[in-house]
């Protein structure tokens, strides 16, 4: 192999070496034509593995939202030295957290070994004091330690549904749920201090249909968003979760919806003008199938359907018209 191919073969490794995070080992050997040195492989996780230099980028916390003394989540990215190029980290370096600056104290202390990715959560994170914090994140070989954007920590509230649907839902109509902060030990009303976005979204384990409408509203000011004009598409029983960053996720009450279909509606024979005649039909729903008989001496059958869900036993019918 000439100079020049052994040199391109070098320099790739190299690169490749330094976006892997490890050391290349290089052995000799002797050809045909001479003897030199070339490198033969890269450093793996065991023994003998030296970390290259890395960047660390603590990914950005929520500016509000996370709560004193309740668990939160950290994750880090590593790069190329300069460069926003994704690099790996091994298991023989060791990563910590720490407070960088704030009132409060880390509650407990956060060691982490490399997992051999450009990534690193330390989970269960948590702040014992309300506040204004940043935090950073060290390693033997980092360039510098990583230092978090501020953010706060506020009181502890918990969501709540406050409000949902009290009897089954009939499709096409929409419906309105409301979601609250309240306080955890008294579930009394909060107003919090900042703006908290609240999302809410089917239980993942009830239902197969789907959610329409806005699904994101904003809590600023008061205590509680409404949802209105929300609709779903099948006919089932489901419940609703609400969640927001450094919130507990909720589950509301059970939401029942259905659908009223008008069968087979048949006219009595030989109407006359301006002579009573009978309708008869069935509005069929999912749990139930009501008779309605309709006399009235009309074109228009609509206006006699509900206006509401219809209750447990089917309305009377219209009285009629007196001769």
């Amino acid at each position: 192999m000439n100079s020049r191919s052994v040199s391109r073969a070098l320099s790739a490794l190299m690169l490749l070496a330094a976006v892997a995070g490890v050391s290349v080992y290089g052995v000799s050997c002797d050809g045909g034509g001479g003897s030199g040195s070339v490198f033969t492989g890269l450093g793996g996780g065991g023994g003998g593995v030296v970390q290259q230099p890395y960047d660390i980028q603590v990914v950005a916390l929520p500016v509000n939202g996370i709560q004193v003394n309740r668990a939160f989540a950290v994750t880090v990215n590593f790069l190329v030295p300069g460069t926003s190029t994704p690099m790996s980290v091994s298991g023989v370096e060791t990563l910590t957290l720490t407070k960088a600056s704030g009132p409060g104290n880390l509650v407990g202390s956060f060691v982490s070994a490399g997992n051999g990715t450009s990534t690193l959560t330390f989970n269960n994170v948590v702040l014992d004091t309300i506040g204004s914090y940043t935090l950073q994140v060290n390693g033997p070989k980092a360039t510098a330690a990583g230092i978090s954007a501020s953010f706060n920590v506020g009181a502890q509230m918990d969501l709540r549904f406050t409000a949902i649907p009290s009897g089954t839902v009939y499709r096409p109509r929409t419906f309105t749920v409301a979601v609250s902060t309240v306080d955890p030990g008294t579930l009394a009303p909060v107003v919090p201090s900042y703006p908290v976005d609240v999302t809410v979204a089917r239980n993942p384990g009830t239902g197969s249909g789907t959610l329409s409408g806005t699904l994101m509203q904003t809590i600023s000011g008061s205590s509680s968003a409404v949802f209105s004009g929300l609709s779903y598409s099948v006919n089932e029983t489901i419940s609703l979760q609400a969640s927001s960053p450094g919130f507990s996720t909720v589950t509301s009450g059970t939401i029942t919806f259905d659908s009223l279909v008008l069968v087979n509606p048949t006219v009595s024979a030989s109407p006359l003008v301006n002579g009573n005649f009978s309708v008869s039909a069935t509005i069929n729903s999912a749990p139930a199938a009501h008779l309605w008989r309709l006399r009235r001496p009309s074109r228009c059958l609509s206006r006699w359907l509900p206006a509401a869900a219809p209750s447990a036993a089917p309305p009377a019918p219209p009285a009629p018209a007196a001769r």
